[in-house]
């Protein structure tokens, strides 16, 4: 998926239909949200074909995985939603698009840390999940990828 100047790192849907995109994002800049809510409508845009009702769009999550910790509240994940408000009260909006950042300088012992350290290990054999490591593992070793790679950047 593409649109305007963003190529979406990671696309995915699950069991249930909702769509995923997934941003690595190095550098704080393009961590905003405004970029966020630019990544929520190319998804949506994606999802919705001409034609198709509204009210049957699934949820999406758009999912901002950053190097740091670009909300700065020392937490492991941000949820960003919408809120209707209605008189003193605050009520969710319910439309299904949803906003997560994910704190990557968060290090714990639970799931979100051990993922955080193992997006920025450099050995594979230090990480904490077997299917990124295995993966992580083959990108590394192969020496044609690597070359392909290589011969991509220049």
């Amino acid at each position: 998926m593409q649109g305007r100047s963003a190529i979406l790192d990671v696309h995915a849907v699950d069991s249930t239909d909702k769509e995923f995109n997934v941003e690595i994002q190095r550098k704080d800049a393009g961590a905003g949200a405004k970029r966020a809510r630019h990544n929520s409508s190319l998804l949506d845009a994606h999802i919705l074909k001409s034609g198709d009702d509204t009210e049957n769009i699934p949820d999406s999550y758009v999912i901002f995985i950053t190097e740091n910790d670009v909300m700065k509240g020392n937490q492991p994940i941000y949820p960003v939603e919408r809120y209707v408000t209605i008189g003193e009260n605050k009520v969710l909006f319910g439309d299904g698009s949803h906003i997560i950042y994910v704190n990557g300088k968060y290090r714990d012992n639970d799931e979100i840390g051990k993922l955080m350290h193992d997006f920025s290990c450099i050995n594979p054999d230090d990480m904490n999940y077997e299917v990124l490591a295995k993966k992580a593992k083959y990108f590394k070793q192969n020496e044609e990828l690597r070359l392909c790679v290589k011969l991509w950047k220049i």
